[in-house]
């Protein structure tokens, strides 16, 4: 293990912010928003409203809606304007996704690697990122120095959940940001959410708009129905818009659905189990991802069912005509193994980590992938289906989806093949475990492989060994506390403290020893107490605590008392302090 495991510092001395530097030269950074296949339908409304946005010098503009309402397709459309009309004066674009880490309401999504990007790419030159909060404002005030477009997409794994802690945002160095774009901006500042940003709320209009993008209007879903290739006359393809609440996501899965399933019948719908019965809005997307894995998985079933002469034969024709399409029933075995796949990873999937899941012919999800050319058709079959994202083109070779497919496939597999689901995540384990060049990464881009790691370990149900053999000695470097030490990433450290807990910040995994536990729930309230969650921070510092009195370590107990004391007298609370 090395050396003795210690508890961090009671407080951490942040040296003093360095000066700002001058505004940087024109530069573009349009690569991070996810790239989606579908036109967009309608929103003529909302793309006047973004033109206006920057032409009348709007700080901050926020649009908010749920999961799969197209928030991110209108973006996306709207940059493309603005790009093929030069810019439009503007002197530097830059674009980040927060979908790329997953937007599971329980999740712990880390800022750092945003906000190492957006300052150096606006002109920050030190080597180590500022302290939390002030990181937040210096990355303002070199974006609002110029005349800036910043997109954020998809800020609500950053959001506390509506109803605790008032839906306020995780992230201290982000508040910042987002209060002082909104006093003082000299370009754009554009937010997608699926709820409201509590911080620019009661914000003067002429500087910040908080916009709810409702859903498709009932003509422009059907012009997408008619555009996948539905028939149907506009009554019935009006009353089919009607019955998913015009969902743009849950839209495109019908209409790609009767194409390939029900011959492109619109009066067929009713073949798809619960989708007219369905009333929650939201739901809709859902019942057709269970439709679609339904019909995948019984074509698989009906190819298993013919008789072995009738595969052989098949097997013998590909050997003479190996350019031929593999069979339907094969390619849609295929194209669900690729969903389940999907379902293991909350970011892009690179073709490296593909490469390690189909070596280790996993039963029941990678060991019936078949040749490269079967995986092509494979995804180009679910592309076309929009289950599966257009072609990055910045990122060619990796792998995205909507994240709602991705939880949802994520979701089955783990229920339905937990064997298969723990293979898949210990083989990812072992491949992000070997895929830093160096056994000491110094930056936190070289890192990166080491965050996977740990999360593929704990998923895996190896909390332990994620944390002897990856997290204390590669990430922490032991006593040393590397990561916020040297490399300032309070916010990636706790991201990665987050695998180790059944129920952040209260209950870590049963499979570590007890002195692991208390370590970790020291290290969560020193991590949330650092990023100013001061509130979040008091539960698991107690049960620190009360763990290292258990085990009677009296020298940890007294330093965690005094920073528990500490930590109530700030938030005002003196009987507890006391």
């Amino acid at each position: 293990m090395g050396n003795k495991r210690v508890m961090p510092p009671a407080q951490e001395n942040v040296p003093a912010s360095p000066p700002i530097p001058g505004p940087c030269p024109h530069k573009i950074q349009i690569t991070k928003l996810p790239h989606t296949n579908s036109r967009l339908f309608g929103r003529e409304t909302e793309l006047t409203m973004l033109d206006n946005a920057w032409a009348d010098g709007i700080n901050v503009l926020t649009l908010k809606a749920m999961g799969g309402t197209g928030k991110t397709s209108l973006l996306k459309h709207w940059l493309d304007q603005f790009v093929a009309s030069d810019y439009r004066g503007a002197k530097a674009v830059f674009t980040w996704s927060f979908y790329s880490q997953g937007s599971a309401e329980n999740k712990q999504v880390s800022t750092d690697d945003f906000f190492e990007s957006a300052l150096r790419f606006f002109g920050y030159t030190e080597e180590k990122l500022p302290a939390p909060h002030d990181r937040g404002i210096q990355l303002a005030r070199l974006v609002a120095a110029q005349r800036a477009l910043l997109i954020l997409d998809g800020l609500e794994p950053l959001q506390h959940p509506v109803g605790i802690f008032h839906g306020e945002l995780k992230d201290q160095g982000l508040k910042a940001l987002l209060q002082q774009l909104a006093a003082s901006n000299a370009g754009l500042c554009l937010i997608s959410s699926r709820q409201t940003v509590e911080e620019l709320r009661g914000k003067p209009e002429t500087l910040v708009l908080q916009h709810d993008l409702e859903q498709l209007q009932l003509k422009d879903g059907v012009e997408l129905l008619r555009a996948i290739g539905v028939n149907g006359s506009d009554a019935e393809l009006t009353d089919a818009v009607t019955e998913v609440a015009g969902h743009a996501l849950a839209l495109n899965l019908l209409g790609n659905y009767v194409k390939t399933v029900l011959k492109g019948d619109i009066r067929q719908r009713d073949k798809i189990p619960g989708l007219m019965a369905e009333r929650k809005d939201g739901q809709h997307a859902e019942k057709m991802l269970a439709a679609y894995e339904t019909h995948l998985q019984s074509t698989d079933a009906s190819e298993s069912d013919k008789a072995p002469q009738n595969r052989q034969l098949g097997s013998f024709i590909r050997n003479i005509w190996p350019w031929r399409k593999p069979a339907p029933q094969s390619r849609s075995r295929q194209a669900l193994s690729v969903l389940y796949l999907m379902g293991l990873f909350d970011r892009p999937v690179s073709p490296g980590a593909i490469q390690c899941l189909q070596e280790a012919k996993i039963f029941g999800l990678t060991d019936a992938l078949g040749s490269d050319a079967d995986w092509c058709y494979a995804i180009e079959d679910l592309r076309e289906q929009n289950l599966l994202n257009a072609v990055n083109s910045d990122y060619p070779e990796n792998l995205d989806c909507h994240p709602l497919i991705r939880e949802y496939f994520g979701r089955q597999l783990q229920s339905q093949q937990p064997e298969a689901w723990q293979q898949a995540h210990e083989c990812l384990y072992a491949y992000y475990k070997a895929l830093p060049e160096k056994e000491l990464p110094d930056s936190l881009e070289e890192m990166q492989p080491l965050f996977s790691a740990v999360a593929h370990g704990c998923a895996a149900g190896l909390h332990q060994q994620a944390l002897d053999e990856v997290y204390w000695p590669r990430i922490k470097r032991e006593g040393e506390q590397y990561i916020y030490r040297n490399l300032g990433a309070f916010s990636d450290d706790l991201a990665v403290v987050a695998h180790f807990f059944t129920t952040p910040w209260q209950m870590p995994a049963a499979g570590l020893t007890g002195s692991d536990k208390a370590l970790l729930l020291n290290f969560a309230g020193f991590g949330l107490r650092a990023l100013g969650r001061l509130r979040e921070a008091v539960e698991p510092m107690q049960a620190a605590n009360d763990n290292v009195v258990k085990q009677e370590d009296w020298r940890n107990a007294a330093s965690g008392a005094s920073s528990l004391s500490e930590l109530q007298l700030t938030l005002g609370d003196i009987t507890k302090a006391v």
